[in-house]
């Protein structure tokens, strides 16, 4: 064992990379951790190598799926990568860890143990280090957190296993991969060719015990139970029809977002306009597409604010007397043509005239939300709603913002972490507080012939919001918030990553999203991949209607505009939230204590013996 110690996780890391995008097989997720498993039992391996195996083991794969962070910045290719997969790989030994301490309790079955420690550890990533909800209690929570490349996360695209999501989220699909990774574990182990491929000693032969035979068939009758329940989920009556939104989508490449305002501003107006045709109920823009901040002023007068925010403030509002609104002056050195109409006529009418004379809808425009109180500018990634004549509704602004892109971690406390962001100039943004409603009242046609007015509600979810499992959950009606939403939208600006892997991934938790929350997730996003999913998780529209392969719809610039397939449906998850991680945690605490119980026994008997 010693000269192929590491090969049993290296095994694992290489194929559960190729159960995520960019191959997606997502059948191997159901085996992809058996090689690693082997860690937990052999015998003649010395402690440091064992564990060291498995740090390697999970090295190797967060550095080949997180692969698509260096497309997004230097900084993020020479420290964010490394760094983000030297923190994913320490879950591996910790794994492993927690494993044999488990297995002291007579050996248990790994299809038991397996998936309670790692879905243990999945949610303890998914809200380190400071994104737990009982933290709240104690006024030290603050949304955070990584909840990508769970083992759940493998199984997107089986709509049957998919559905279990609105019981336990994705964190029960993981518990049933993992049962099934631990079952084929049991079965292999007792093939002598898989023995030799792992190195295992070859006088060791694996005891046969009927309780492992039972778990086996306990992890088929749990994949297969939860299976045949998302039949029964999949078998309802057509979703009734809903608004009709128009997504915006642009092929515009992420060095031109950042660096040209105007020919973003025009591309995104263009597909706006374009949208405006099919006189939809509601156009969205992605994520910080939209150039000009949203100012608001708290408890001052425009009058106190900077130049900067002054002209911004002319922008959005009618001009000042006596004072010249924003002019394109500054552009002139890039004037092509047309191609600025668009901005050029927005600068000179202002946002609510512009929006009311080629929109014609209500328009849902990601920005940057500044709040001014008459000396600080509180800068926020938001979402505000105009309505079809241009006057300003409500603004939703980021609750779960991303370390380092959007603000800097104990800035003020360690100034040297600035380095290691893209936007280490900028001042940083700061958390909303409040999830918001927004309402879209429609005409609906009726069969019979005339309309009658309908309110929707809907729900945002900014960028990276929809990886994150319990904000989406909050707007089904079986949460108990209040207003709960008809549907939800995602912004988003995957351009940052430049036709990576991250666009499929990303669309794929998302799936997971409509599920939990049993509510249509519309997504806009710049280069893609915006996309439609319905209440059962089915992807219902891309961007580029000739082929369902996802890499074909990055990248296209289209306004797509779809009615929304409605689901009114509850959610046992939206209603009792994280219990399947809780159970996990509770089974590890349970059977620490009862080590401990029972290593006090022998201390006191041994006297006596």
């Amino acid at each position: 064992m010693k000269s192929r110690v590491f090969l049993p996780s290296i095994l694992s890391a290489v194929l559960l990379w190729t159960a995520f995008f960019p191959l997606n097989w997502g059948a191997v997720g159901f085996v992809a951790m058996a090689p690693f498993l082997t860690l937990v039992r052999a015998e003649g391996v010395g402690r440091w190598r064992r564990y060291t195996a498995a740090w390697v083991g999970g090295m190797a794969f967060a550095m080949l799926s997180m692969n698509w962070m260096r497309h997004a910045h230097p900084m993020m290719m020479y420290f964010a990568w490394p760094g983000m997969s030297l923190f994913l790989s320490l879950f591996w030994p910790l794994a492993l860890f927690l494993l044999r301490r488990l297995d002291r309790l007579g050996q248990p079955p790994l299809a038991l143990t397996f998936p309670v420690v790692w879905v243990a550890l999945e949610y303890f990533k998914a809200h380190f280090p400071a994104g737990y909800p009982f933290l709240k209690w104690v006024g030290l929570y603050q949304p955070s957190g990584f909840a990508w490349y769970m083992l759940g996360h493998t199984q997107h695209a089986n709509l049957y296993l998919l559905q279990a999501a609105d019981l336990g989220g994705a964190y029960l699909v993981s518990a049933a991969v993992g049962a099934a990774n631990g079952a084929v574990h049991d079965v292999l182990v007792r093939v002598p060719l898989f023995r030799w491929f792992v190195n295992l000693p070859r006088g060791w032969r694996p005891p046969i015990y009927r309780a492992e035979l039972m778990s086996v068939a306990g992890a088929l009758l749990v994949v297969g139970g939860l299976m045949t329940y998302g039949g029964t989920r999949l078998l309802h009556p057509p979703f009734d029809t809903g608004p009709k939104v128009s997504l915006l989508q642009s092929d515009l490449d992420h060095d031109l977002v950042q660096t040209d305002g105007p020919l973003l501003f025009s591309r995104y107006d263009q597909l706006a306009r374009e949208a405006a045709r099919s006189k939809p109920d509601l156009i969205v823009w992605p994520e910080s597409c939209f150039p000009f901040w949203d100012v608001r002023l708290k408890g001052t007068s425009p009058a106190t604010l900077p130049d900067s925010l002054q002209e911004l403030w002319e922008a959005q509002n009618l001009p000042a007397p006596n004072k010249q609104p924003l002019t394109v002056a500054d552009f002139k050195t890039n004037y092509r043509g047309n191609e600025y109409r668009g901005f050029r006529d927005y600068v000179s009418a202002g946002r609510q005239a512009h929006a009311a004379t080629h929109w014609q809808a209500h328009t849902l425009l990601g920005l940057n939300g500044v709040d001014w109180d008459g000396t600080a500018e509180i800068r926020h990634n938001s979402a505000l709603l105009l309505k079809p004549d241009g006057t300003p509704g409500p603004r939703y602004d980021k609750t779960h913002l991303v370390p380092f892109g959007e603000y800097i971690p104990f800035r003020n406390q360690l100034p040297f972490l600035e380095a290691f962001s893209p936007n280490k100039d900028e001042p940083g943004c700061v958390p909303g507080e409040t999830l918001t409603r927004f309402t879209l009242p429609t005409l609906q046609r009726l069969p019979q012939g005339g309309t009658k007015a309908v309110g929707y509600t809907f729900g945002v979810l900014i960028c990276y919001e929809d990886t994150e499992p319990n904000l989406a959950r909050r707007y089904n009606p079986w949460s108990g918030e209040k207003n709960p939403a008809d549907f939800l939208v995602n912004m988003s600006m995957d351009s940052w990553f430049r036709g990576s892997e991250e666009h499929e991934q990303h669309l794929a938790i998302s799936r997971f999203r409509a599920v939990e929350a049993r509510r249509p997730l519309l997504r806009a996003v710049n280069i893609g991949i915006s996309a439609v999913i319905d209440g059962d998780g089915r992807i219902v529209e891309l961007p580029n209607v000739e082929t369902p392969d996802w890499s074909a719809s990055k990248k296209i610039a289209r306004a797509m505009t779809v009615d929304v397939p409605l689901d009114r449906r509850g959610s046992i998850y939206a209603a009792v939230g994280d219990w399947v991680p809780v159970l996990c945690w509770g089974g590890i605490a349970g059977g620490f204590v009862t080590l401990r119980l029972a290593r006090r026994k022998r201390v006191i008997t041994a006297p006596a013996a």
